[in-house]
């Protein structure tokens, strides 16, 4: 069984507004390594043009 986090931080550990929002976004921050890479490689643009 999964539980969000957002609830057990709001409702459970009663954290400010603020800390819930931070919690809720962490996924982003952990993403952030992998999408810039791939940003980086340029893998993601495709050239849609006829030469």
């Amino acid at each position: 069984m999964i539980v969000p986090l957002g609830p057990i931080a709001a409702l459970v550990l009663i954290l400010p507004v603020l800390m819930v929002y931070f919690l809720l976004n962490l996924d982003e921050l952990i993403k952030l390594p992998a999408v810039y890479h791939h940003y980086k490689e340029h893998n993601w643009v495709k050239n849609l043009t006829k030469e």
